[in-house]
């Protein structure tokens, strides 16, 4: 690698880093770059390059940063005259903990990631660039504007002072906007990103009615099963005046509501918005409505909470009737439609998992089973309405039906 002595100043017109490191030999390092006269722009190239000196020093100057390459990286703190403009479409990280001062940003290009506190005057971000806050160190304390389409702020945990996300723009991840004295204004779209989590807007939030709100399910549990809560929820910590916020909802292939998965049998329930002061709030619900069922958004004033709730779709009668075929050791049920399961008639009823139709496997050492094929959308109702159809199997693998109306054919 290429490294400044240590405790010294360099300087340089301009500086390519391809494949290489520019270090530090020890101690307080500074590299000057171009002219540092204000007016003047002056610039580094990377690809795939990283700079670990203790500060890069433009000056009084303009700079630009080209970025090619997976990965680029400094370290340095960047002193800056009046902007700072990242082009290029490769990735560059700054990593020190104080890593811009001076004049405004510009991301034209690629992704700008942050994981360090920045001071710069103001950021902007053009069309289809990112500028990426990653960690709780990482935080922008200037006013950020996602400029046009495809303008981008991708958020992993840190802080963005205050925000304007034109039409079109996007705000994608989890951590927080604002401060409790910022006014932010988004236009644009709101999405999970590469993990979902909760993104809290700390200050007065306005969402347009342009705006849009993707929800997105990344694995399949809901509040009574968390998990590590794969989806994303929004917190407003000051006042909200949304018009109009238009709600869509995402899922992946392993999640899709019609992809057969038990899981989507049963209703759920996942915590969608929270508000710490009474909301002004309007929205209109997008994709709701599937072949298993349809989701709903709904308020509880009590808790300042506002819910997503699927409800399933009614079961479909068994097409067939059940046939149970039993040896000394297990009970094999082969059945079509949807089979409830349940330790007593008084519930709670289940769902088989895994089948539909499909076999479902009964261990000897179980206790007494239950089951009934289901005819109405919920178990309750149909427990009222009328007696199931049904069957027990005891440990003793022996096969009792119930006396309710057309009761299935069984045999042994």
């Amino acid at each position: 690698p290429q490294s400044v002595d240590a405790n010294s100043t360099a300087e340089v017109a301009a500086l390519a880093v391809n494949g290489q490191i520019v270090a530090s030999a020890g101690g307080q390092t500074v590299l000057n770059v171009g002219s540092q006269e204000s007016g003047h722009w002056s610039g580094v190239l990377l690809n795939s390059g990283t700079i670990e000196v203790s500060a890069l020093n433009f000056g009084a100057a303009n700079a630009y940063i080209g970025a090619s390459g997976p990965t680029n990286v400094i370290s340095s703190t960047i002193q800056v005259g009046s902007t700072l403009a990242k082009f290029g479409d490769g990735d560059v990280w700054l990593t020190g903990s104080n890593n811009i001062k001076g004049g405004g940003i510009r991301v034209s290009g690629g992704r700008l990631l942050i994981s360090g506190s920045t001071e710069a005057t103001a950021v902007a971000v053009d069309s289809d660039a990112t500028l990426g806050i990653i960690g709780k160190a990482g935080v922008v304390q200037s006013p950020i504007t996602l400029l046009t389409d495809g303008a981008k702020l991708l958020l992993g945990g840190g802080q963005a002072a205050e925000v304007d996300a034109k039409e079109n723009s996007i705000i994608s991840g989890w951590g927080t906007i604002g401060t409790a004295k910022a006014t932010n204004t988004v236009a644009g779209l709101i999405t999970a990103g590469p993990v979902p989590g909760e993104l809290v807007f700390a200050g007065r939030t306005y969402l347009s009615d342009t705006a849009e709100f993707y929800w997105t399910l990344a694995g399949l549990h809901d509040d009574a099963n968390p998990g590590t809560t794969p989806w994303n929820r929004l917190t407003f910590n000051n006042d909200l005046h949304m018009d109009h916020l238009q709600v869509y909802l995402n899922f992946t292939p392993e999640t899709d509501p019609d992809s057969g998965n038990p899981f989507w049998q049963l209703p759920h329930t996942w915590t969608l918005w929270q508000f710490k002061v009474q909301p002004d709030w309007y929205f209109q619900e997008g994709n709701f409505d599937y072949s298993s069922g349809s989701f709903s958004i709904t308020w509880n004033s009590n808790v300042s909470l506002a819910f997503l709730q699927f409800k399933p779709a009614s079961p479909v009668a068994p097409t067939a009737s059940i046939r149970v075929a039993a040896d000394k050791i297990t009970v094999t049920i082969t059945y079509s439609g949807v089979l409830y399961e349940s330790d007593s008639l008084a519930g709670p009823w289940l769902p088989v998992e895994g089948a539909n139709p499909s076999t479902y496997i009964v261990p000897t050492n179980l206790a007494d089973l239950k089951f009934y094929r289901a005819y109405e959308a919920e178990p309750s109702s149909a427990r009222s309405s009328r007696r199931p159809d049904g069957f027990r199997l005891n440990n003793r693998t022996r096969v009792l039906p119930y006396s309710g109306p057309q009761a299935p054919h069984l045999s042994e």
